[in-house]
C-alpha cells in the first residue's frame, strides 16, 4: 500500500480494463501457452470469438449440441450460439490464427465468480481443409492481435 492513499493500480491491469480484447489475448496466451502449429508463443498471432453458450446445468441439451458442433466441426451450426450472461458461467469458443495462417480452436469456460478464473476445456489444431471450412462459415470475423 502506498503511503497516504490507496494502493497504486498495476499499469498492465489498467490497460486490460481499457481494452477487453487485450484481456482475452492475455487469457488465451496463459491457457494455450504456445501455438500447436508453429510451436512458438502466441505473440504475432490473432484471435476471434466464434460462439458462446451459457452453462445452466450439466445436462442442458443446448450445451450438448454446442459441444457436438465443435467436436464434429459443424461450423454452420456453431454460428447459431451467441448466448452470454454476466451472472452465469459460460463457454466461449475462440479461433486463433497462427502467423502461418493455420487455425486453432480453443474452448474456454469462464466463471461468473470473479476469483474462479477461466479454464481451457478443449483445443484443436485444425488441418488446412477444416480451417478453410471454418472461415467459410464464419465470414467477417473480427480479428484481434495477441
Amino acid at each position: 500500500m502506498r503511503k497516504g492513499g490507496p494502493p497504486a493500480l498495476d499499469p498492465n491491469r489498467a490497460k486490460l480494463a481499457e481494452d477487453p480484447s487485450r484481456a482475452v489475448a492475455k487469457l488465451l496466451m496463459n491457457l494455450l501457452g504456445s501455438c500447436a502449429h508453429c510451436q512458438s508463443g502466441l505473440v504475432g498471432h490473432e484471435y476471434a470469438l466464434l460462439a458462446s453458450s451459457v452453462i445452466t446445468n450439466e445436462k442442458d441439451s443446448a450445451l450438448v449440441k454446442f459441444f457436438e458442433a465443435i467436436k464434429e466441426h459443424r461450423w454452420e451450426e456453431l454460428r447459431e450460439f451467441h448466448m452470454w450472461l454476466g451472472r452465469a458461467d459460460d463457454v466461449e469458443v475462440y479461433v486463433v490464427r497462427c502467423s502461418r495462417h493455420k487455425l486453432i480452436v480453443a474452448v474456454v469456460k469462464t466463471h461468473s465468480e470473479l476469483f474462479q478464473g477461466s479454464k481451457l476445456l478443449y483445443s484443436e489444431a485444425l488441418v488446412t481443409e477444416e480451417s478453410n471450412k471454418l472461415l467459410d462459415a464464419f465470414t467477417g470475423l473480427r480479428w484481434h492481435a495477441i
